[in-house]
């Protein structure tokens, strides 16, 4: 037999570091989940964070912490028994930053609907350390609307404007 190993014999060749970030992602996801399934759309942003300038520069250091918790949360998406697309990857991906003290940055934007005049596609994607962690690769049709800084941090490592 040839091909990648079974999904249990790749969990074990993990590690426990990533093991138990991969645990914390999914226990994330699933919080993210029943969040955006329990309240109205127009609600949603309030947990995002605080809002920010669009186009607002951030300064952070780049932390091998960030690519490992972004690579939890894909892995987590990829694997869970329920829904996890853009919202509640960065809602969890928050939650993991923030637990961290890691300043982070969530995009809200939108697009024209593909055969739709008046209609509108929405997306979340986040990014810390300048490093790209949800909702990436981002399309180009993709016009970012509303910007949002951790509400957990101090004003001055979230965004610099």
């Amino acid at each position: 037999m040839t091909g990648k190993p079974p999904k249990l014999v790749r969990l074990a060749r993990l590690g426990s570091a990533r093991l138990v970030l991969l645990a914390e992602a999914v226990v994330a996801l699933a919080m993210a989940r029943l969040i955006v399934a329990t309240r109205p759309p127009g609600r949603l942003t309030l947990r995002l964070g605080v809002p920010r300038e669009c186009g607002a520069e951030r300064r952070s250091v780049a932390d091998v912490r960030v690519r490992d918790i972004a690579w939890s949360i894909r892995c987590a998406a990829a694997n869970v028994p329920f829904r996890a697309l853009c919202f509640e990857q960065a809602l969890a991906v928050r939650t993991l930053l923030d637990r961290r003290s890691i300043p982070a940055t969530i995009h809200y934007g939108v697009a024209p609907q593909a055969g739709d005049s008046d209609g509108l596609r929405a997306h979340v994607w986040t990014e810390a350390a300048g490093e790209p962690l949800t909702g990436y690769p981002l399309r180009p049709a993709f016009r970012e609307i509303a910007r949002f800084a951790s509400a957990r941090l101090k004003d001055k490592d979230a965004v610099i404007g």
